[in-house]
């Protein structure tokens, strides 16, 4: 079998979409068509940035088998779903709050 690679397919449906006025929240987030909670692959971080501004990013943490099985899939999913989150909560400077 000279010449040949192995592929991997992912076939994980993820649906993310945070509020207009609330970029550091999600509107909906499903993973396989399941309500999904950001929180099981990581934490939204908000820091200060001056006056009446944050800075939004995303923490992805380890996975855990629960969480793989609760929304059906592996650990190369998981970390697109990880990479996709950091992709939506990769925001700068907000001033939304204000």
């Amino acid at each position: 079998m000279r010449g040949c690679k192995s592929l991997s397919y992912s076939y994980v449906k993820i649906e993310i979409k945070t509020f207009d006025a609330l970029p550091c929240e999600t509107e909906v987030f499903k993973v396989n068509n399941i309500k999904a909670d950001v929180e099981d692959f990581g934490e939204v971080n908000t820091e200060p940035a001056g006056s009446y501004t944050c800075s939004i990013s995303f923490e992805a943490k380890m996975p855990k088998q629960d969480v793989l099985d609760k929304y059906k899939i592996d650990l190369e999913e998981y970390e697109e779903i990880t990479n996709k989150l950091g992709d939506v909560f990769c925001r700068g400077i907000c001033s939304w709050c204000v």
